[in-house]
């Protein structure tokens, strides 16, 4: 397993909703800032999905955080995300390493969880801001 240290969260993690991980993060990492990574992000309900990108532009938008505290922090966005690292096959996301655009500049490497099912049936959120699009359904 690598050693990253950097978190791109996208959805109900993001520093604007009021889920005790997204509290917990905020409480026990780094906030970086925002940035975006290439893909498409669809609405799954009552969360959204993340998805590679199939175009050349396609970006999903989101929080950068530094964990500081790995060995805990790791483990319970795994179980969260319903990550299985030894079971990529059953894992409903899988944690893998992206590069992120900062917002104010620059980039890193972070951990993002992309989901791990079909997204025919899903809709998609063509501005890749799970925020906006809440907001905007209302």
């Amino acid at each position: 397993m690598s050693d990253q240290q950097h978190l791109f969260v996208y959805g109900t993690l993001r520093r604007e909703f009021n889920h005790p991980l997204a509290r917990r993060l905020a409480r026990q990492a780094h906030f970086i800032g925002q940035g975006s990574v290439p893909g498409r992000l669809y609405d799954l309900g009552d969360y959204p999905g993340l998805v590679p990108a199939s175009t050349a532009g396609e970006q999903v938008l989101g929080d950068v955080y530094h964990l500081t505290d790995l060995a805990r922090l790791l483990p319970l966005l795994d179980d969260y995300e319903e990550c299985l690292p030894t079971d990529p096959f059953n894992s409903l996301y899988l944690r893998q390493e992206m590069t992120v655009s900062l917002a104010g500049g620059g980039s890193c490497r972070a951990w993002v969880y992309l989901f791990n099912r079909p997204v025919k049936s899903f809709r998609l959120i063509p501005s890749g801001d799970y925020l906006s699009y809440l907001q905007a359904i209302g």
